[in-house]
């Protein structure tokens, strides 16, 4: 699909979903036009009084959530799901159905005491895709992407020292920073990206073994956290979809599993943040020493005839600031991170083997600072209707030409999703534009509440770019239609 035709799609989506917003609009500026006139006669230099109406100075903003178990239930709770996922990709050559998973996920919550408890969560998969179409098992060799597998997500026990220092131990989720999409001071937790555009944020984060203290002395909450392990984020291997190595796979380059950091106490990383919260916002700093959510390629020597590489994770320091703010029924979002040490892929790896280089010589990054913004809006005053606007811009410092990355790099992230029927039909439309050239991921999808406890997904995903050497070029043709049924228990 090009360019022109995603800008045609998503205009015509865009509009069905504002269409339907219309009246309401229309209806409620009338409304409010009138309350405000009345108001100012009745209530004239008594403005500020109407900050009460604001949806959103009610929020808790505490950072650790440690939801109360309900005071009618047993100290053991749980719960989960059933879910059937299912892909088609059409514009492929062979192996159309890329996935066909049924999956059980289950959590129980065991209140220890009135200021203890532990959580344990976890989930089994099978995808029957590959018996279907007798796809190879590249086992060793596919990275993340697994035929089956049961994975322990949250195993973790948390509490309170005192009235304001709380804990949590295991493995656990430690989500920082204001942005829905982007990694600009979220930087603890790695993410699944083996189906770019088809995995929610909420279902990216991966877990990891860590130690986490808050001290909340409200309106000021100070965080400090030790990542214990870093399994690195999920990448697709040799056979996947959407393999991260897509454009080197030759018989001349050999590429190995991945090389994770292991559990030491050197590798352990560590981050602070402290947070200020106020009336209708909140602004934050934070500082981390963790690794990179992506690997970067080693040169291991020759072997076998071919050119031996493995991924590996280096580590870098970032510092950064991150603020929300509402006005009325827009919520803003500022973010801005430094990145230091960061190891970058270089573009001429092959030039310098060729030239005779020992192994040891070869040079496969380069560290490089990096500066890392974003800014954005999501917009709720219209009843079930959600706009959500961010862009990120990422500029690196003494910028060289032997770098495979862009000097600066672009990437808007847009989001509509609009409810009809009493909240019973969803229409969601997800957008990701890189770099100008660099490409598209376009996103449509709707989900439908069949019962209290069913809920049917079906959608559709573009992959889409305009130069051949960009990083989402190689998945152009993996267009894709996916269904997902689940029932919640």
């Amino acid at each position: 699909m090009t360019g022109t035709r995603y800008r045609i799609l998503v205009g015509l989506i865009t509009g069905f979903i504002l269409l339907g917003a219309m009246p309401e609009m229309i209806l409620a500026d009338t409304k409010m036009t009138s309350e405000k006139e009345a108001a100012t006669q009745e209530m004239d230099g008594f403005e500020e009084d109407f900050e009460a109406l604001d949806p959103f100075a009610s929020v808790d903003t505490t950072v650790l959530e440690t939801p109360a178990i309900p005071q009618d239930q047993g100290p053991l709770s749980g719960n989960g799901f059933v879910k059937l996922e299912s892909e088609y990709g059409y514009n492929k050559s062979d192996e159309k159905l890329s996935n066909l998973t049924p999956q059980l996920y289950m959590e129980a919550n065991y209140k220890i005491s009135d200021k203890t408890r532990a959580r344990v969560s976890g989930r089994g998969f099978y995808d029957l895709s590959h018996d279907i179409m007798a796809k190879d098992d590249h086992h060793g060799f596919r990275q993340d992407d697994e035929v089956y597998d049961v994975e322990l997500k949250d195993a973790w026990l948390d509490g309170q020292v005192s009235d304001r220092l709380s804990y949590r131990i295991g493995r656990q989720i430690i989500a920082w920073g204001d942005s829905d999409y982007a990694r600009i001071t979220d930087v603890i937790n790695p993410r699944d990206q083996t189906s770019p555009g088809l995995i929610d944020l909420e279902d990216a984060r991966l877990s990891v073994a860590a130690t986490r203290l808050t001290f909340d002395t409200d309106p000021w909450v100070f965080e400090a956290a030790s990542v214990h392990q870093y399994p690195g984020s999920k990448i697709s291997g040799k056979g996947g979809d959407f393999d991260y190595y897509k454009v080197l796979r030759s018989p001349l380059i050999s590429i190995s599993d991945k090389d994770t950091p292991g559990v030491s106490l050197e590798n352990t990383g560590i981050a602070a943040k402290v947070r200020y919260a106020f009336n209708g916002g909140d602004v934050s700093f934070m500082a981390a020493s963790t690794y990179d959510s992506l690997p970067v390629l080693r040169y291991d020597g020759m072997a076998g005839g071919s050119m031996a590489f493995t991924p590996e994770y280096d580590r870098f320091t970032t510092l950064g600031f991150s603020s929300s703010l509402v006005k009325g029924s827009v919520l803003y979002k500022l973010e801005t991170a430094f990145r230091m040490d960061r190891e970058m892929a270089r573009n001429d790896i092959l030039t310098q083997i060729g030239s005779g280089l020992p192994a040891h010589q070869v040079r496969t990054t380069n560290s490089e600072d990096q500066i890392s913004a974003l800014a954005g809006f999501e917009y709720t005053g219209i009843t079930d209707l959600r706009l959500c606007i961010e862009t990120q811009v990422t500029h690196t410092l003494n910028y060289k030409s032997d770098l495979s990355a862009d000097e600066n790099e672009f990437a808007t992230y847009f989001q509509a999703t609009r409810d009809f029927f009493n909240e019973i039909l969803e229409l969601d439309l997800f957008w990701v534009i890189l770099n100008p050239g660099n490409g598209n991921i376009l996103r449509l999808s709707t989900t439908y509440d069949l019962a209290d406890n069913w809920e049917i997904q079906a959608g559709v995903v573009f992959y889409d770019a305009d130069r051949s050497s960009t990083d989402l070029h190689p998945y152009i043709d993996q267009d894709r239609v996916f269904a997902r049924v689940k029932f919640s228990f």
